[in-house]
């Protein structure tokens, strides 16, 4: 029998092994296996591979000219020597050698061998000039060469962490410090890890969580305002509060053994891992780690540096025309990063074309209005205007454009070519003023910006109109401007921007005319890179500047008053280059190619990286790459809209809904629970019968609670009874049947806390609290309360039972699972503690009338 120390050192004896990935038949079952189960050799093995990449990164270091002339010395003498050593002395008697592949050789023998082996490669290698070595042959998909091996690109990504001091908990990478402090039962707060007790002692120190006077025990004399649902029930009088009820009041919630922060404990749901004081997604903390390590993505794949220029040098040359994807990648590889000129908001990277390039003959929409050649009109379709190019050059309306005037403002989708002379031509746009659907013209002008990189990236990848209205109120709340009909114009009319785009324009406003190789523009902050912009010529750089500039200050300025985020690119020389060589071997798909030669494309690296390019003749007339954060998780701003805005909207929403993009119908549905309209509700509920998928019916129920709309219920009711019981769309329907405050949504509530089953009844008794919170009308406010005062005395008498009745009582476990619940959420409706149901129903029956009145005045 194998001890479990036996058991330790084969594992052990087999590291070399799994690093090299040479098992034998069985070993690699039994290594990883055991590996699981044995933390000290999990351990030992993560410290010997962080030990080997140590090693892998040293620079080799050259023997001196003497001491090679040594070794050869000694290698001849014990050559001569070895014929009469073989003739006089007897066979060794030790013990024979084992080979890889099974042989066996007396050690004698081998020692011998090594020694004339290396006798002739040390010769061999100083008398003759070796063969230049054939070129590497390409990694197979899912593989990457390094230091000389080919290795699974996920192996490489773990090697890399874990030499950065990561570690795998539960499937999910976190930093070690991270690690060790959630296993010591730490929590992070102001600033470092506290302990329990110092946790306790910081609480109750801060302040701003001085206890709460305890409410009054009866409502006969004073009725105090209901507590928030979810409150804990109050301390009794004089006795500090615990540490969880503090950390509740500063917004933590728990997840299993820790206190984390709303935002936290979603990011760590959605599987992100904080790495570098970021929150990066599974497949960004890949490129992440891959791009530190040096590596590039090219031809749908990564690999080393020197393999990708090894595969550009050996392709061939094109010979015909190139394609529009060829002569793009050809006019990014072009590019040079220049040095930054900085400003306190604003850091500007010059991109130059290393070849003079010739003029093209566009002209830009705010050139061509203001020459008077363009014409543009509302064709009151919220997607589209029409536009007529009456000059004699073609005429690029930049993806982002602002357009002020018609009946609402709206911003350009995409670059979109008008050939001279051409009548009217269709440009796609989106809605950029959410508060006017009329105006006493029908015609445009050009606004001073471009609309800023992130809310041309939601444009760009067609997020739905409702995420671009939040996006520009987001913007617009960040940095305290008041617009009535909440405009992304009135960004660049007050506030901070406008002042700070005078101070930028003073220093960087000649920045184009500095040099004529100035083709494009990359722009950073403080937080990370922002975009990159690149233009066909000079020429055309010099007219888009201004407004160039300006969405850039707008963007920087937005960025530095909202939220701290990390950077997904830093701001540097090396962040543009890095970002430009992810385009160059980007998979840019194709958009739209227009009878006029146009060519429309894009690429995307998961949610960090976007490039969108517009191409004419060959030439790349305008491509931008826009740096993403991670979206914030916020809810969204609510609109009010007029009927007809709002049915447009609604048939936007059905467009969505047609796609097989589930995320997309997701946030379409979210979005559009943020529209008031009466209508609102009838729109979303149409969707719940034919919508296959948990994920997007999920999202209806959340819509259709945040229309706080009475016609919402029926829709919820029905998805709540045919969604299976314990179900995720189950318990979205519940919470949205609640979050609509209607006194109809009282009785299929409190019907689930009657089911048979604990987490429904706690699905049922959370949504019951809130819908309690939401309610206006005393009738319905009365009903809930008492059926739940009911239910709390109900389960007074399994508390009575002893062991041997409670062992056969069927809904014993019930009671254990829903005691303490219903008495703590009692206890919030009330804003008194409760020991048992007998005791709510006393305080009901004697300060009813009084919490009434105060509920509903």
């Amino acid at each position: 029998m194998t001890t479990p120390s036996e058991t330790c050192a084969r594992v052990r004896s087999l590291f070399s092994c799994a690093h090299d990935d040479e098992f034998a038949a069985g070993d690699r079952e039994f290594f990883f296996a055991h590996l699981r189960a044995c933390p000290a050799c999990e351990r030992e093995y993560a410290g010997y591979r962080k030990a080997l990449l140590a090693l892998r990164s040293l620079t080799p270091v050259a023997a001196s000219r003497g001491f090679e002339n040594r070794v050869l010395g000694r290698i001849s003498e014990e050559a001569g020597r070895s014929t009469l050593l073989a003739m006089t002395t007897d066979p060794s008697p030790t013990q024979p050698v084992a080979t890889r592949r099974g042989r066996v050789v007396p050690l004698r023998w081998a020692a011998a061998a090594a020694v004339l082996t290396g006798a002739v490669a040390l010769v061999s290698g100083l008398a003759l000039r070796p063969a230049p070595p054939a070129p590497p042959a390409d990694p197979p998909p899912g593989m990457v060469r390094a230091g000389g091996r080919v290795l699974p690109e996920e192996r490489f990504v773990e090697d890399a962490l874990s030499a950065r001091g990561f570690v795998r908990i539960a499937g999910r990478w976190m930093p070690a410090e991270e690690a060790k402090a959630f296993a010591r039962g730490e929590t992070w707060y102001r600033g470092r890890w506290r302990t329990q007790w110092e946790l306790r002692e910081a609480l109750n120190a801060d302040p701003l969580l001085a206890p709460p006077a305890p409410p009054p025990p009866d409502l006969a004399a004073a009725a105090p305002a209901p507590a928030a649902p979810g409150a804990q029930t109050a301390a009794a009088p004089g006795a500090a509060p615990s540490a969880e009820e503090l950390l509740r009041a500063l917004g933590y919630v728990r997840a299993g053994d820790r206190w984390l922060t709303p935002q936290e404990k979603e990011w760590i749901d959605r599987g992100y891992v904080l790495y570098r004081d970021r929150w990066l997604s599974p497949d960004d903390l890949r490129r992440e780690v891959l791009l530190a390590e040096g590596f590039v993505f090219h031809d749908g794949r990564w690999m080393a540096r020197e393999d990708r220029e090894r595969l550009l040098a050996s392709a061939p040359r094109q010979t015909g025309p190139a394609t529009p994807r060829d002569a793009l990648a050809a006019a990014l590889r072009d590019l040079v990063v220049g040095e930054p000129d900085e400003e306190d908001l604003l850091a500007v990277y010059p991109l130059y074309a290393r070849t003079t390039l010739p003029d093209e003959p566009w002209i830009l929409l705010d050139a061509a209005l203001r020459a008077g050649t363009v014409e543009i009109r509302d064709e009151k379709r919220s997607r589209h205007v029409k536009a007529r190019n009456g000059g004699d050059r073609p005429l690029l309306i930049l993806a982002g454009e602002l357009l002020s005037g018609g009946h609402q403002d709206r911003v350009v989708a995409h670059d979109t070519l008008v050939p001279a002379g051409r009548e009217w031509s269709d440009v796609a746009v989106y809605c950029a003023e959410a508060g006017r659907g009329s105006g006493k013209t029908d015609r445009f002008e050009a606004a001073p910006a471009l609309a800023p990189p992130d809310l041309r990236s939601l444009v760009a990848v067609d997020a739905g109109q409702p995420a671009l209205w939040s996006g520009i109120r987001r913007h617009l709340d960040a940095l305290a401007i008041r617009s009535p009909t909440d405009s992304l114009c009135a960004l660049y009319a007050s506030g901070p921007v406008p002042e700070r785009l005078r101070a930028l324009e003073r220093r960087l406003g000649d920045l184009p005319t500095r040099d004529v190789r100035t083709v494009g523009v990359a722009f950073g902050s403080g937080r990370g890179l922002i975009a990159a912009e690149c233009f066909a010529s000079n020429t055309l750089l010099r007219q888009a500047w201004p407004r160039v500039l300006a969405a850039a200050a707008a963007h920087a300025a937005v960025r530095r008053a909202a939220a701290p985020a990390g950077a997904r690119v830093p701001s540097s020389r090396a962040g543009v280059s890095q970002i430009l060589e992810q385009a160059v071997g980007g998979d840019w798909v194709p958009l739209a190619a227009d009878p006029d030669g146009a060519f429309r494309m894009q690429f995307r690296t998961g949610d960090a990286l976007l490039g969108e390019a517009c191409l004419a003749g060959g030439r790349v007339g305008h491509a931008t790459i826009t740096v993403n954060e991670a979206p914030p998780a916020e809810a969204p701003a609510v609109y009010t809209l007029d009927a007809a805005k709002a049915q447009r909207l609604a048939a936007e929403l059905a467009r969505v809904m047609s796609a097989d993009d589930e995320a997309a119908r997701a946030r379409a549905v979210r979005e559009f629970g943020a529209v008031r309209w009466d209508r609102a509700a009838e729109v979303l509920g149409g969707f719940i019968a034919t919508e296959p998928s948990d994920d997007v019916r999920i999202a209806l129920a959340d819509a259709l609670g945040a229309t706080r709309s009475p016609a919402a219920v029926r829709f919820l009711v029905d998805l709540l009874e045919k969604a299976p019981r314990r179900s995720p769309v189950a318990r979205a329907a519940a919470q949205g049947l609640a979050r609509t405050g209607a006194p109809r949504a009282v009785d299929p509530l409190v019907k689930l806390l009657h089911q048979s089953d604990a987490e429904t009844a706690r699905a049922g008794l959370e949504a019951c609290v809130l819908l309690v919170a939401q309610l206006r009308d005393g009738p319905a406010i009365e009903r809930a309360v008492s059926r739940l005062v009911a239910f709390s005395e109900g389960l007074d008498a399994h508390a009575r039972e002893t062991a041997a009745v409670a062992a056969v009582c069927p809904t014993h476990d019930l009671f254990l699972a829903l005691d303490e619940p219903v008495r703590r959420a009692l206890s919030a409706i009330a804003g008194v503690p409760f020991a048992s149901g007998a005791d709510a129903r006393a305080w009901w029956n004697r300060n009813k009338d009084a919490y009434l009145r105060l509920r509903t005045r």
